[in-house]
């Protein structure tokens, strides 16, 4: 919040009646984002909420996004109170819109405010009656699995026997262990692992060493470049493409900035299409008057 006597800007997310409720304040009214449901007990959820100018969006568990808008576009929220998990030192504090407003019961396994991810306890300022989560009580591993508390999504990460694979070791497999992906790095999933390899090197396990001149992307693959700091007052870029069948939609570049404006060039409907947004999700779009020639190379 902003000020310690119930006035100001503030920002709070709660639970009413178990449908995670998003609330926040800059002087012309609360803007409140919920869910669609009740979140289930002793499940871990994974809320993410975001702000672009004066449009609220919130995602529980990857389904959404649930929108809301401020009749201010260009808001900008004043806060100088410290940032308060799980509840605040003194309820009567609370603004008149989250009076009654109890404190969390339950357990925080990851913060992230931007693209930081913050160490909750290491970056306290002041903390009172915190006990220890066990994550792993009751044990959700399977086939001997053994759980293991970790800073994710899940809060715990299942180590698991030879021959078991899978988050929960569920399935017959091979689940990641060191050196498995070589120079990558290797990810559990729900069917196994899967291995991100650097440039240099391909195949599943990252064992081939290539030398790549000419990039060739897959639909999942992509390449992040830095960019030079000239692009930031003034930008030109010049590209050569060739679409391969099927020519599908899809992005060929994309550029976002931190005020939530962005570039994009992209296959639209066959044709190539450039989008230009300063951040008032209004983009200036261009498109080609020519479909784009399969297995030919385009300027």
């Amino acid at each position: 919040g902003q000020n310690l006597d119930r006035s100001g800007d503030y920002l709070a997310l709660q639970l009413i009646d178990g449908v995670p409720t998003f609330v926040f304040e800059t002087g012309s009214g609360p803007v409140i984002v919920s869910g669609d449901r009740p979140l289930s007990l002793n499940t871990w959820h994974t809320i993410r909420i975001s702000r672009t100018n004066s449009k609220v969006s919130m995602d529980v568990d990857n389904k959404g996004p649930f929108t809301s808008e401020s009749s201010q576009q260009w808001d900008v929220l004043d806060l100088k109170q410290p940032l308060y998990i799980g509840g605040v030192p003194d309820p009567n504090q609370l603004p008149a819109d989250l009076a009654g407003a109890s404190g969390f019961i339950g357990c925080v396994s990851m913060l992230i405010l931007g693209r930081e991810e913050i160490n909750m306890m290491a970056d306290t300022t002041s903390q009172n009656n915190l006990k220890e989560c066990d994550s792993c009580v009751p044990n959700v591993c399977l086939h001997g699995g053994v759980c293991q508390e970790a800073r994710n999504e899940r809060g715990y990460v299942c180590l698991c026997p030879a021959g078991y694979a899978g988050l929960r070791c569920d399935r017959t497999g091979e689940a990641c262990r060191p050196g498995l992906c070589g120079p990558g790095r290797c990810t559990d999933t729900a069917d196994g692992y899967k291995c991100a390899c650097p440039v240099t090197f391909t195949g599943k396990n990252c064992e081939q060493k290539q030398n790549i001149e000419y990039p060739a992307f897959t639909g999942s693959a992509f390449l992040a470049i830095r960019l030079p700091r000239t692009s930031r007052r003034y930008f030109r870029m010049s590209m050569k493409i060739k679409a391969t069948p099927p020519v599908i939609d899809g992005i060929i570049m994309y550029c976002k900035a931190r005020g939530g404006g962005y570039t994009a060039l992209s296959v639209h409907n066959g044709k190539l299409e450039f989008r230009f947004d300063l951040g008032d999700g209004r983009p200036v779009v261009l498109t080609s008057n020519k479909t784009l020639d399969v297995n030919e190379w385009t300027d």
